[in-house]
């Protein structure tokens, strides 16, 4: 059997897998239902690792390509709001940072109460932070980063 790719995983591991190696794990409350973030998450990342197997596009290509309730308000954000609220990003260095994380989608779960993501880092350092910023944008809250033991 072959170790399904990035995209496979985001569909078809939805029981909270646990990955090999480094696991790193968010796990949130949700402003509304749970699976509707999770939804939202899954919309903006399906466009980012379709593109990370190509030639990376334009930040204009990002613009009109990523679901405009998560890149309309950071095209409109100032450097100025960014630097005074560091969990803010304006939508060209969230598309630059988020090209070369270290990490990959692994699996996620969704539960009454919020939801679980559970990414395999193959680099260190990795880059959370800008997966921590597309879970906010996306309606979690209350986020908590994780790096349990292997096992």
């Amino acid at each position: 059997m072959t170790q399904p790719n990035e995209l496979e995983m985001m569909e078809q591991y939805v029981s909270g897998e646990r990955p090999p190696g480094v696991w790193l794990q968010l796990s949130a409350d949700c402003s509304e239902e749970p699976g509707a973030v999770l939804d939202r998450i899954r919309d903006v990342m399906r466009v980012v690792v379709t593109q990370r197997a190509k030639d990376w596009p334009s930040d204009d290509w990002w613009m009109l390509n990523l679901p405009d309730w998560f890149a309309e308000p950071a095209k409109r954000r100032s450097i100025e709001a960014c630097i005074q609220d560091r969990t803010l990003w304006l939508l060209d260095s969230w598309v630059a940072a988020i090209k070369d994380t270290g990490w990959l989608w692994w699996s996620s779960k969704v539960s009454d109460a919020g939801l679980e993501i559970n990414l395999c880092a193959y680099e260190h350092p990795y880059r959370i932070e800008v997966f921590e910023y597309l879970m906010r944008a996306a309606g979690a809250t209350g986020l908590d980063f994780q790096e349990p033991e292997p096992q």
